[in-house]
């Protein structure tokens, strides 16, 4: 169905029977335009996907006192339900309840004490009505039409009644709201259907996420896939140069055979491969297996000079020729 972008507190007025019981069935949305009191403005002209969407979750509609349901995440009380919604049915555009009543929503109806209903909707930029969130019993309307529990044409219905709110759980709604303790009702509303729209916003985000910032997980695999496979390909490559290099090297005599292990290994390295030919190309065919100047002969002194091959190791390994000598002797030593 339709993405739900917003969301609404739509109190309005429904006749629950004209024998003062409480109905069985319930006028939950006119068809068309709906209007409220406070001058905002809706358009139930989708009814069967509100209907869709109700069938869709496969539980049945929570029927709350004073939008508890929809402020409990917000003050932390509990919201029991004075009744469910067990089935939707379009009426020429209407969208009627059948309903089950708790037996104490059900004395509260007939005793006249609740004798409106207030639904919270989803709806989109249109305004269209898309899905029902919840539905309370109220005191407060904001729809114009006839009262939950009429008895007769000849009754009037009174004038809403003052909000019944203790005032330190008001204070205490403020607070959590960010709002002074001594804010309007209307300042109220505003911040609460606010959260509801950011809410709604949230989750149509993880639904529907940015196509500039996410990608479709089929086409994550598949080019991850890819770099994987060209990633080896191009680590093949490299060993194999790597390989012939250090083959090269030993051939020339440049390095000894037993040593091509460790060669092979520190040409993986970062910027190892171009250090290895740096120092292979200071040395000389078969510096290694010709004989040394120094063979038969004793050191002339204690600090040593270098041999070709060994300057080349120092700038290979990026040390001085003193910091090798320096660590030959210590080698020594030990």
């Amino acid at each position: 169905m339709s993405q739900k972008p917003h969301s609404a507190n739509c109190r309005r007025e429904v006749a629950l029977n004209n024998e003062g019981g409480a109905p069985t069935e319930l006028l939950v949305l006119p068809a068309g335009r709906i209007e409220g009191r406070d001058g905002r403005w809706w358009d139930n002209s989708a009814p069967d996907d509100v209907i869709a969407d109700f069938q869709a979750q496969g539980i049945d509609l929570a029927i709350d006192y004073e939008h508890a349901s929809e402020l409990a995440p917000i003050t932390g009380q509990p919201s029991p339900a004075a009744g469910w919604i067990k089935a939707l049915e379009n009426r020429g555009g209407e969208i009627w309840a059948r309903v089950e009543w708790t037996p104490r929503a059900t004395e509260m109806i007939e005793s006249r004490e609740y004798r409106y209903i207030s639904p919270t909707f989803f709806f989109d930029d249109s305004r269209t009505v898309l899905a029902l969130s919840s539905i309370a019993l109220t005191n407060q309307p904001n729809l114009r039409q006839a009262a939950l529990n009429k008895r007769g044409d000849g009754d009037t219905d009174p004038e809403p009644q003052e909000p019944t709110m203790k005032p330190e759980a008001r204070k205490a709604l403020c607070r959590s709201l960010g709002l002074a303790e001594e804010a309007s009702d209307g300042a109220i509303a505003a911040a609460v259907e606010a959260l509801q729209t950011d809410r709604d916003k949230a989750l149509n985000s993880a639904k529907t996420p940015p196509l500039d910032q996410f990608v479709p997980r089929a086409d994550h695999d598949q080019v991850k896939g890819e770099l994987d496979k060209a990633t080896n390909r191009l680590a093949e490559i490299a060993d194999t140069e790597i390989t012939a290099v250090v083959d090269a090297a030993v051939k020339a005599g440049k390095i000894a055979p037993s040593s091509k292990g460790y060669h092979v290994a520190a040409c993986r390295a970062e910027g190892g491969l171009q250090a290895f030919k740096s120092m292979v190309g200071d040395l000389d065919a078969s510096d290694v297996t010709k004989p040394s100047e120094l063979d038969g002969k004793s050191p002339p002194d204690a600090g040593g000079s270098l041999s070709k091959e060994e300057k080349a190791m120092c700038r290979y390994l990026g040390v001085t020729e003193e910091q090798f000598i320096k660590e030959r002797q210590a080698n020594k030593a030990a």
